[in-house]
């Protein structure tokens, strides 16, 4: 269906798949980010010669490849308890899931390129420009949707390739990470226009030069006209935003580093206790984690610290009625001095005695006592994690919990109030908003904490769920993104995973393990400069308003619109007996149209 450019409609499955891997190829375990600026160009090409409904297959096929491949740590839940059916049923189901919208964005594209090489177009130049405009467009728009439809799993945004280029990464300030999404995937389009134009205007009059010298037929078909203009012009648009981002990056990457170093100093000690997963913990094992969690706890507390850090669920009881949980922050309280930041899961009774009141999957703040200073209860769960859809209205579904409960979820978000002590007599107040677990995930979380006047935020987290995989490795990547949207330093404390300081520029000051599971328990006591009063980035002001969401409805409305005429269409083609009942229109490009 592709005669205009160098993938043919055999060979477009085959793009798809290229893409995938090498788009998979960016992330973690293999990390080369460098491949996220081609990766999606055989793609791109594709599509652009395909129908929509073709597009559609070939979107959902990369991404479905792609997910099958970037969610693989899903697998390392059959090593901690989980039956081996449902692990894969999830894994399948998730991978497929998050296909739709790539494949929303293939059929988006398709139908956007079908347009622009109609025949009779005035100004065709324009036609096609506007197209190539619309892919990345379209791109940042599944993305969105991605994100918050059905809870929304906002894992590896395109723009997380690119967590360690500091430069490029700080882009995502302004309009959040579908800024520097919406900036690979141009890169990826002048790229694709470019091998296009390289095609049509000098490869396929060879080949085709070639296939006659050697059949000895004359080919009927007229010789493809060269293409007008520069052929560079789509890839050097693009090329020329790049630099002008990394510019920019660079300036803000220095001025984060200088306001770092300026900023009042609290000395924070992050605990790192390399626990098993709850699910091999036996007495013994349980013992030996709270021991160890203290240990290094008592070491953390010889640096003076101003506040101590566990990650998730790392209390072993139900809070605040666990005898054990509460001799633990005791302990911990008596070797540090200090106030501690711990997660543990929160009972509520509804009524003296009652023994089903709510679970909370919560972020103590601790102080003397042990007394709760403050609180804050996850208010993003994970479903089929955390609690069960639909659970409330079949209540068998609750057996199917892998932690044998269920939690609910908290409401807005909270800041702990810590004082630094590192400036003598001068004491420095600053408000850490905690994120549990994935919520790091998630831009509107953070955002909400930095509206509400977060000067830092503290994600708590327990990967040992996926240990020995990359999903830690990937976690991280999360948190970096959040740091840079929000302009606030975000500090992990993870069970292994990775628990790392990161600066408001997504500069990984100090970090805790390999980002591949356990290994490497211990603590880390740094003393972090934190702005009390923080400046609010563009993105925490006005957030997805002027980029992700447009781009959203933009993809929905092009779908839709694409839709609705390609069955008006049809139907007038059945009604005057042009095209038989079920079939779909037949788009023709011309082999004189560049792409």
């Amino acid at each position: 269906m592709l005669r205009t450019g160098p993938i043919g409609h055999l060979a477009a499955p085959a793009a798809a798949l290229a893409s995938a891997i090498l788009l998979w190829l960016a992330y973690p375990p293999v990390g080369n980010a460098d491949a996220a600026f081609f990766a999606l160009a055989p793609l791109l090409l594709a599509l652009r010669g395909a129908s929509p409904r073709a597009g559609f297959r070939l979107g959902y096929v990369f991404g479905l490849v792609f997910r099958l491949l970037s969610l693989s740590w899903m697998f390392a839940l059959h090593e901690n308890g989980g039956p081996v059916a449902l692990v894969v049923l999830g894994h399948l189901a998730l991978s497929a899931y998050c296909a739709l919208y790539t494949g929303l964005f293939g059929f988006a594209v398709s139908c956007a390129w079908s347009f622009a090489r109609r025949d009779g177009l005035p100004a065709a130049w324009a036609f096609r420009a506007g197209a190539w405009i619309a892919e990345p467009l379209l791109w940042v728009g599944a993305e969105h949707l991605v994100g918050f439809m059905l809870t929304g799993f906002p894992w590896n945004p395109l723009a997380a390739t690119q967590y360690r280029n500091l430069a490029l990464l700080n882009c995502v300030s302004l309009a959040g990470a579908a800024t520097l999404s919406a900036l690979l995937v141009a890169v990826n389009g002048g790229l694709a226009s470019l091998l296009a134009r390289i095609w049509h205007d000098a490869l396929a009059p060879r080949f085709r030069a070639l296939r006659a010298a050697q059949t000895g037929e004359y080919a009927p078909t007229p010789a493809a006209r060269p293409s007008r203009g520069p052929r560079t012009i789509p890839l050097g648009c693009a090329l020329i935003a790049l630099v002008a981002v990394w510019m920019h990056g660079m300036d803000a990457v220095r001025a984060a580093d200088r306001a770092f170093a300026r900023a009042p100093q609290f000395r924070l000690a992050l605990v790192h206790p390399d626990s098993p997963c709850i699910f091999e913990r036996d007495d013994e094992a349980l013992a030996a984690a709270n021991e160890a969690i203290l240990s290094y706890t008592e070491l953390a507390g010889a640096t003076g610290p101003d506040l101590v850090i566990w990650p998730e669920t790392t209390l072993p009881g139900l809070i605040p009625y666990d005898r054990e949980s509460a001799s633990m922050i005791r302990t911990a309280y008596h070797h540090t001095g200090a106030p501690l930041l711990a997660g543990g899961v929160e009972y509520v009774p509804r009524y003296k005695g009652d023994s089903d009141g709510p679970l909370y999957n919560t972020a103590f703040l601790f102080g003397e006592g042990p007394s709760i200073a403050a609180f804050y209860r996850k208010r993003h769960l994970v479903p089929f994690g955390e609690y069960i859809p639909l659970e409330s209205r079949i209540p068998f579904l609750k057996r199917l919990a892998p932690t044998g409960f269920s939690c609910e979820a908290g409401d807005g978000p909270v800041c702990f109030e810590v004082t630094s002590h590192a400036v003598g007599t001068n004491a420095v107040t600053a408000l850490f908003a905690p994120l549990i677990c994935f919520e790091d995930a998630f831009p509107y979380l953070a955002r909400d904490a930095a509206r509400a006047g977060a000067a830092v935020l503290v994600a708590i987290a327990n990967d040992a769920w996926f240990d020995g995989t990359c999903e830690a490795e990937q976690h991280l990547a999360q948190a970096v993104l959040r740091a840079v949207e929000t302009g606030l330093p975000v500090i992990r404390s993870a069970n292994r995973g990775v628990t790392a300081f990161i600066l408001p520029n997504g500069r990984v000051l100090r970090r805790l393990g390999d980002g591949r599971g356990s290994g490497t328990p211990g603590f880390l006591s740094h003393d972090f400069g934190i702005d009390p009063s923080p400046r609010l980035t563009p993105y925490s002001r006005h957030g997805d308003a002027f980029l992700a969401t447009p781009c959203a409805g933009f993809l929905v409305g092009l779908a839709a619109a694409a839709a609705l005429i390609g069955r008006r269409r049809r139907r007038q083609r059945t009604a005057r007996g042009a095209v038989p009942a079920g079939e779909p229109p037949t788009f023709r490009p011309t082999d004189n149209v560049e792409q």
